[in-house]
């Protein structure tokens, strides 16, 4: 029994890893610093991020033009030559997703036309109209990625073509497109 009562005197004893009282203090003042951080940056981020039910595209071109006159500046001899048929139809294509971004509240920029075109239905836009539309952009994307060769005849059916659709969903300012000196084309 003697070895038993020297076994529970703790007096003696010192704990395994000692911890310095100011460890405690710094690990707080650490993690609070750390949690205070993170706040900032969430709320510097959501000050930079578009208002929710505003088209991005409006948001990010404070100086645009009317859709339609866009449209009709490409009716110009600079544009309807089959040298810039790619050309044409990107900006073409543009113009019309820039359109649809501000009437349909969708990111019609960053959708494939058949993603666009299923939204639209689902959004119950009218069929006559869904198919004219989803006609013009799939005869748009066959000339920008495919390099089809197309007649000045075709991108001046075109161009009408989407001035009136255009003039049905009414005008919007959009981007302009023709003023920029980049090529949306890339090449």
């Amino acid at each position: 029994m003697d070895g038993f009562a020297e076994m529970t005197d703790i007096h003696g004893l010192k704990p395994a890893l000692p911890i310095a009282p100011g460890f405690w203090f710094w690990l707080v003042i650490v993690s609070l610093m750390l949690v205070l951080g993170r706040l900032l940056w969430l709320i510097g981020r959501s000050r930079v991020a578009p208002e929710r039910g505003k088209s991005e595209f409006r948001a990010r071109s404070p100086k645009g033009v009317s859709a339609l006159a866009q449209l009709g500046r490409l009716d110009g001899p600079e544009w309807l030559i089959t040298e810039r048929a790619r050309e044409f139809h990107f900006k073409l294509s543009y113009i019309l997703r820039a359109v649809l971004s501000a009437h349909f509240a969708c990111p019609a920029q960053r959708l494939t036309t058949s993603e666009l075109l299923g939204r639209l239905d689902a959004a119950s836009v009218d069929s006559g109209e869904l198919g004219r539309l989803g006609a013009l952009l799939e005869s748009c994307d066959l000339v920008k990625f495919s390099h089809v060769s197309v007649r000045t005849e075709e991108m001046l059916s075109r161009l009408h073509e989407a001035q009136a659709l255009v003039q049905g969903w009414g005008d919007v300012t959009v981007q302009d497109q023709l003023r920029e000196t980049g090529s949306l084309t890339g090449g």
